[in-house]
């Protein structure tokens, strides 16, 4: 296979496979991010979640990749960005965390249909907890590949003299979920076995994308939670928890 990066020399894309073993998800994570405090776990809740992990390792189908440019320009005061002349309009506070690039890399990744089958088995067998912690499981999955996927371009940005940053995505902060049409049509057809509905919304619905910074001038920032319209995220104030341990 490929390395990451003899597949963005050659192509300037690259997809990869996450072997679920390389997760790491247990039932104290899962219970939190569900709203409950270390220790106070409910047992039912606690079977359900155990009940999960010992099926998110044989998902099928979890995998991302990057699609990488040069030909960019960052306009932060008008809060847009060009990636290959296609122009996005994420708002000025993304615009300004992608300052000092000189690359830009779209992301997507996806935790596969498998858990998307499962989430449905168990809502169609009235098994409406074990249904919610299937979803939780599975947006937990799409995140963590995301993050070993992320972990992934820093080493390789490293070794250029690159620094990397966050990762930022269509429905945060100001840059509407909209923008999703706009990353997809630049992406090669068919790219990780994503698509999107007419709404905007990806299939499989446990999958992420958005943009990241690469450049010897930028600059890695945390997650400003109070600053995302997202009301309804689960990770919301909790996104320290699950930070990145890297530094770029």
């Amino acid at each position: 296979m490929d390395t990451l990066k003899q597949s963005l020399a050659r192509a300037g894309h690259c997809e990869i496979r996450v072997d679920p073993g390389k997760l790491t998800l247990d039932v104290e994570q899962i219970g939190e991010l569900s709203g409950f405090e270390p220790g106070t776990l409910p047992e039912p809740c606690r079977r359900s979640i155990e009940d999960e992990l010992r099926h998110w390792g044989g998902y099928q189908g979890i995998r991302g990749g990057f699609l990488v440019s040069e030909d960019i320009e960052i306009m932060p005061g008008n809060g847009t960005f060009f990636f290959d002349k296609k122009k996005f309009t994420p708002g000025r506070e993304i615009a300004e965390f992608l300052q000092g690039a000189e690359k830009l890399a779209l992301f997507v990744c996806t935790a596969g249909e498998t858990v998307s089958q499962r989430i449905s088995e168990l809502s169609r067998s009235g098994d409406l907890l074990g249904a919610y912690y299937a979803d939780l499981t599975g947006s937990l999955v799409a995140e963590q590949a995301m993050d070993l996927l992320h972990r992934m371009l820093v080493e390789e940005m490293k070794q250029q003299g690159c620094a990397v940053s966050n990762r930022y995505s269509p429905g945060y902060g100001e840059w509407a979920l909209k923008g999703q049409f706009g990353l997809f049509a630049l992406l090669p057809s068919g790219f990780c076995g994503i698509r999107l509905t007419p709404d905007g919304l990806m299939i499989p619905v446990k999958s992420v994308s958005g943009v990241i910074a690469i450049g010897r001038n930028v600059t890695f920032r945390k997650y400003r939670c109070h600053t995302c319209q997202d009301t309804d995220c689960r990770y919301r104030d909790k996104k320290h928890l699950r930070a990145m341990k890297f530094t770029c």
